[in-house]
């Protein structure tokens, strides 16, 4: 019996008490604003201090000044100027001295410790946690320091009674009626306790600024050095380099550098600083240079400006760290990684070079050896040079020529029989050169700034220079006798009509203009009716059980029809006086009449010396590298995929009307500053709702005392019995409408109910997000869009506000129960949705508790109208994947995540994933980037992404929650008889005879085995992995073959697809493929978790197949006694 599921936040619940792990949930409650004055004063210092923080990171920043200067750019500013830092004051002045050559301070004092003491002491530790400290903080308690004080001693120490006591005694020393005492008391103590004078060294001098950043002088000033050399010469100190940049201890040194040190460079007082910096350093011997420096950064400060949030820039020093800490950590693991990749290219290609002696095709041999030419030096380059992004963008454009090339190659001369026996493609025999090549991240906002120069000033551009390229190459292929071509053939026409009937079934046209024409062209050839769905004119002989439709019309002159083809088609570059929908039209127009004149002239070419290529980058670098002159491959390479490609980018830009720009704003003790309010004097409605609001003071007139509300005023983040009530102007207070949904988690503040018994809630500093909706106009004489705030959408104004889930559990206790899990879950990707089969498995014994096949609407969405959603789709935040194929597919992956881990839940199941899947078992690639998607929450984490979206979704550091495994066979392993066509063994050298549409072959020990022939090979014979191919086609029938008694075809196709049913070629026996697939799944998660003894690592793979059918041999009746059909 199938389980209750669980839904919405009650699921969300369930997985963190499971894990025992917290996680953060942040939702954006909307504010009403008590009037529009105080709208709009708050919303023009959200904007003021977002885009002084980050420069024009939204299109309407962007449209405003593009060139912005932001606190990023100060830090960056301050790096060219040699600035490095330190979290603390004395951990400057510890570097500093390693810096200079001396013994730092630390050190000095560390040796004056008593030896007993001494030997017991975990040296880095004690410096960072007790010499080095500025002071305890007076919010410190005892429980908190004891943990930190336990860290100074060595491992093997913490547990002694001695080292205890010690702890004990400092950590109730220094705190005080629950109050650490003063900084200057906590220094003597530490004196009077070690028995020397420790901190002269750290004395504050307080004529003198604080300093946690110094100006390193063997750093030379550069004001325009890029970000990538300023990180590389911070290699040569041997220290961690996101301490030198601020990064660490979270950011504490921006406390100082971004408060107290900009305010002293806003002013101008530079000999105030030259004079902390030469108290604290030997090393500046030229101090000229040293204003010069600080100089530079005082015009750069003052250029910035102070913030209108809040008084210091400091306060916002936890955004903006984490966004540049996020980027450099990014940033450094992938060019690690890039360089590595690098130089197994660089291996590969000189391997190659044997390998290319078989191509005996000495043309095409030429051109793979001139492009491998092009990358070696291109490499030896890369390797050398900090900063390759541009080089590596050439490297990837040739590189991907290359690849093409040497696929052919290797099909056709180099690949030994041995490999084609066993089927290696050329991505296996020249792995490194076909992984994937990954990204350097670019710094955070180049991406997007770069894409709004784009829309603003190069979209219209590119889309009028295109098309006059366009088209004249089309006028110069219809001046060179294309109307006579000698190798057009009949069935080149009949691809060409197939190809506007798809077109044309599935509504890709954007206008009508083009659609008319499309029509009266398939009216022609098809005796005057428009083809139906199911028809076609054309399909690849290579395709099984499909019903070739013969053409009506006879085709008798091919020479004629293109012609005839050209002539409907022909299209004027006059994009100006055309609507959006046409100008799409006109590229595909363009793309197909292209094609069709490339096919008549294929020795014509093309010199694009005398145009300007400067708004196609990929041209520019076709051209650099293979020359001006360009026809055949590179000419088509050039017109598809650097032309016309770059043309439909930005007429998806072009064809934008509104968009919505966001500004978002978080500061250190926002939730002092803009606390939660709970309005006590309004009436409460049922369910324990309140009425919520947040405080937000504007200066001005606030009216009279009458005007005052009675709230609850929540500023402490989790002890929430210390909301104090008090009297607050009603002009102050911001109200929150919301959904009951949303509302549900501050009502859980006053009290819980039955599904949030084992959860608790802490809050987080929130922010403020301002929304705007922006529309766009087109200027098509200047080639530039207008853009404009729309007058009816007033600024849509949020409180997001971060939730701390916390389960009430014990992790540990939770821990060893997801390690002691008897039951898998496992998983198959079907066409509509994923198979599911839950099973208990105890010393190889089954039971079947579950199964079933999970859907949602939204994947025949994307299968059946992605074409209509993606001509529709308006962004919904400009420059964000959020289209409208995007949030239908984000729809699909949250509905179908949720469903599988509810199920998980019920039965406490590990989560069995396929490793990889294929677009022929999805029948698309959007439904394996969906599964994809679902599957990074519970198995691999490759980068800091997908570790975030497993710790949304099951919590901090939490245990991996499912595996993937190999699913090779699985859905060809029959659940009646444990057998599966893999097992066969197939003599490649033998002829098997053949005459039928259902052959019984004889391979091997089996004397039965039924499979399935294209009547294109009727009365032939077929060998190798031809036979098992034939297997395979009875084995995945179409279900109008096998279609079981009342069934409806259509609703089949529709709910499952065309290939869901699995018939064995051994003993006939039919169910559902996907469900049978997916019990294999489970039970590969079973016979993994269990094969340590079994199988030694190294000492050979394990065998699924083989092991499955062991374990499914044993179980025969109970899986004969499940029905999946």
């Amino acid at each position: 019996m199938r389980k209750k599921l669980f839904k919405g936040y009650i699921l969300h619940n369930k997985r963190l008490v499971y894990t025992g792990k917290a996680a953060i949930r942040s939702i954006k409650y909307p504010l009403v604003a008590p009037n529009k004055t105080a709208l709009n004063n708050l919303s023009e210092k959200i904007i003021y201090d977002y885009e002084h923080l980050f420069g024009p990171l939204n299109v309407a920043s962007y449209a405003r000044n593009s060139n912005r200067y932001s606190l990023v750019d100060f830090w960056i500013d301050s790096l060219r100027a040699g600035v490095i830092w330190q979290s603390k004051s004395t951990s400057l002045i510890d570097l500093i001295s390693k810096l200079e050559g001396s013994k730092s301070p630390s050190e000095k004092i560390f040796e004056q410790i008593d030896f007993e003491l001494k030997n017991k002491l975990d040296k880095e530790q004690f410096k960072d946690i007790i010499l080095l400290n500025t002071g305890i903080r007076s919010s410190s308690n005892v429980r908190s320091l004891r943990g930190r004080f336990l860290k100074c001693f060595k491992e093997e120490f913490r547990d002694t009674e001695e080292v205890i006591a010690c702890v004990d005694k400092w950590s109730k020393d220094l705190i005080v009626e629950g109050k650490s005492i003063l900084v200057s008391k906590q220094f003597l103590y530490w004196e009077e306790e070690f028995g020397i004078k420790i901190f002269p060294h750290f004395k504050d001098n307080h004529d003198l600024p604080k300093l946690t950043f110094f100006v390193e002088p063997s750093l030379e000033f550069s004001p325009h050095l890029p970000l990538a050399n300023c990180l590389e010469r911070l290699k040569k100190f041997d220290i961690s380099r996101e301490s030198l940049l601020g990064l660490d201890n979270n950011f504490s040194a921006f406390s100082n550098y971004f408060n107290e040190l900009f305010n002293l460079l806003s002013r101008g007082e530079i000999k105030k600083i030259v004079t902390a910096v030469l108290a604290v350093s030997k090393s500046w011997e030229n101090e000229p240079e040293l204003e010069k420096r600080l100089h530079f950064l005082s015009e750069k400060a003052k250029l910035l400006g102070y913030p209108k949030l809040t008084s210091s820039w400091a306060d916002y020093r936890m955004i903006i760290g984490g966004k540049i800490k996020s980027w450099h950590s990014n940033y450094t693991e992938q060019l690690i990684k890039v360089r590595e990749d690098l130089k197994k290219h660089q291996i590969a290609l000189d391997k190659l070079q044997e390998d290319l002696k078989k191509v005996v095709d000495s043309s095409l041999r030429e051109q793979i050896e001139a492009q491998r030419e092009a990358l070696l030096p291109l490499l030896d380059t890369m390797l050398k040079e900090k900063d390759f992004s541009d080089d590596l963008e050439l490297y990837r454009f040739i590189l991907s020529d290359f690849k093409s090339l040497l696929n052919g190659s290797y099909q056709r001369y180099i690949q030994t029989e041995e490999e084609r026996k066993e089927d290696r493609d050329v991505t296996k025999k020249y792995k490194d050169l076909y992984s994937n090549l990954r990204n350097i991240p670019r710094f955070f906002g180049e991406s997007k700034k770069e894409q709004f120069n784009k829309f603003i000033n190069k979209s219209l551009p590119t889309i009028d220079v295109g098309l006059k390229i366009l088209e004249d190459i089309r006028n110069a292929l219809e001046t060179v006798s294309v109307r006579k071509p000698p190798s057009i053939t009949e069935e080149y026409v009949t691809k060409q009509l197939e190809k506007l009937s798809r077109k044309y079934k599935i509504n890709a046209f954007n206008s009508n203009r083009f659609k008319q024409i499309t029509e009266q062209v398939l009216r022609k050839y098809n005796n005057g009716e428009l083809p139906k769905i199911s028809e076609v004119f054309y399909r690849y002989p290579r395709e099984s059980h499909v019903a070739i439709r013969i053409l009506p019309v006879k085709i008798s002159n091919p020479r004629k029809d293109i012609s005839y083809l050209l002539d409907k088609y022909q299209i004027s570059p006059d994009w100006k006086n055309s609507n959006p929908g046409e100008v799409v039209d006109l590229i595909e127009i363009y793309k197909l009449t292209l094609g069709w004149l490339l096919s008549c002239n294929k020795d014509f070419s093309m010199d694009f010396s005398s145009y300007d290529l400067k708004l196609f980058p990929e041209a520019a670098s076709l051209i650099k590298n293979f020359g001006s002159c360009l026809s055949g491959y590179y000419l088509s390479k050039m017109i598809f995929n650097c032309i016309t490609s770059e043309i439909k980018g930005m007429i998806t830009l072009y064809t934008r009307d509104k968009f919505v720009v966001r500004y978002v704003t978080q500061m250190i003790g926002s939730n002092q500053k803009f606390p939660l309010l709970c309005l006590v004097g309004e009436k409460q409605t049922k369910n324990f709702s309140r009425n919520w609001g947040v405080l937000i003071e504007e200066k001005g007139d606030l009216g009279e005392e009458k005007n005052q509300e009675k709230c609850l005023i929540f500023k402490d983040k989790t002890d929430f019995a210390k909301a104090k009530e008090v009297e607050i102007f009603k002009n102050n207070i911001w109200r929150i409408r919301t959904s009951k949904y949303q509302i549900q988690f501050l009502n859980r503040l006053f009290k819980k109910t039955k599904e949030w018994d084992l959860m608790n809630l802490v809050l987080s500093e929130p922010s403020l997000v301002l929304e705007e909706e922006w529309g766009v106009s087109w200027d098509k004489d200047k080639l530039l869009p207008l853009l404009k705030k729309e007058k009816s959408c007033e600024e849509r104004l949020y409180y997001s506000l971060p939730l701390n889930l916390v389960p009430a559990t014990d992790y540990k206790e939770q821990s060893a129960e997801i390690e002691q899990r008897n039951t898998y879950l496992g998983l198959d990707v079907g066409e509509f949705g994923v198979a599911y089969a839950v099973v208990r498995i105890v010393r190889d014994r089954i039971e079947l508790l579950s199964w079933g096949f999970l859907k949602d609407p939204a994947l025949r969405k994307i299968r059946e109208r992605v074409q209509d959603m993606k001509k529709k789709q308006v962004m919904a935040v400009f420059s964000s994947s959020s289209t409208a194929v995007a949030r239908v597919r984000e729809m699909a992956i949250h509905s179908l995540r949720n469903q599988i881990h509810s199920i998980a839940l019920a039965y406490k199941a590990k989560i069995i994933y396929e490793i990889s899947i294929s677009n022929f078992e999805t029948g698309g690639n959007r439904m394996a980037k969906i599964y994809r998607s679902i599957k990074v929450s519970d198995v691999y984490r490759e980068s800091g992404a997908d570790t975030l979206v497993s710790e949304m979704i099951w919590g901090k550091k939490n245990k991996q929650m499912g595996n993937h495994i190999s699913s090779y066979a699985t859905s060809y392993t029959c659940c009646n008889c444990a057998r599966t066509p893999f097992e066969l063994v197939i003599d490649n050298d033998k002829e098997y005879e053949k005459g039928g549409d259902e052959f019984i072959f004889n391979v091997g020990d089996e004397k039965k085995v039924r499979g399935f022939l294209q009547k294109s090979l009727l009365g032939k014979t077929i060998k190798g992995k031809e036979v098992l191919k034939s297997i395979k086609e009875y084995a995945r029938p179409p279900i109008r073959e096998v279609l079981l008694e009342g069934e409806d075809v259509e609703q089949l196709l529709k709910r499952r697809g065309n290939s869901y049913i699995y018939r064995c070629p051994f003993c006939g026996y039919k169910t559902d493929a996907d469900i049978q697939a997916a019990l294999n799944i489970a039970c590969r998660g079973y016979i993994s978790d269990n094969a340590k003894d079994a199988v030694k690592e190294g000492e050979r793979k394990l065998d699924y197949i083989l092991e499955v059918r062991k374990l499914w041999e044993k179980n025969g009746a109970v899986l004969r006694s499940a029905k999946f059909l």
